[in-house]
């Protein structure tokens, strides 16, 4: 973004049950098995994500001409 935004545009909600249960999806009914996050390392710091606030530095970069070849 190039400027700080309108914040009169900006509105928050507050659920009225704000209990978390850790237990009901603690683990799968069928399997038995523990329910887990499996995008752990999508917050990995040495991945660079394409940022609005930085459209130069983080766009992919090209670094080579196309094949055409297809890989099976």
């Amino acid at each position: 973004m190039t400027s700080e935004g309108d914040k009169t545009m900006v509105a928050s909600w507050t659920p009225e049950n704000t209990d978390v249960d850790t237990t009901t999806f603690a683990s799968d009914s069928t399997t038995g098995k523990a329910i887990s996050n499996l995008f752990d390392a999508a917050s990995d710091p040495e991945v660079a994500y394409l940022s609005r606030s930085d459209w130069t530095g983080t766009f992919p970069k090209h670094y080579d001409e196309s094949s055409g070849e297809i890989n099976t």
